[in-house]
């Protein structure tokens, strides 16, 4: 994750650049390092912004709600029916 990271910085294009931010700070959660997550995060939310690119935002926001071991989100255990 950290390479395309890199990768991505190299080639200047910052929807890739974000992606690539986006996929690190799970590995990095994953990982237990979530302030190194938080400041990918918030890197890629401020290049997902100034490029006009509002959905990405709310998929990030529903991934970050997902629990680190996979389970359901809180909005997916209650949207589930008993």
């Amino acid at each position: 994750a950290e390479d395309a990271v890199a990768r991505a910085r190299a080639a200047q294009g910052p929807v890739m650049l974000a992606d690539a931010l986006v996929d690190l700070a799970e590995v990095q959660r994953l990982r237990g390092g979530s302030e190194a997550a938080t400041l990918a995060l918030d890197e890629a939310l401020a290049l997902y912004r100034a490029k006009g690119d509002v959905a990405s935002p709310a998929l990030i926001g529903r991934r970050l709600a997902a629990p680190a071991d996979g389970g359901a989100s809180p909005d997916e255990a209650q949207a589930e029916p008993a």
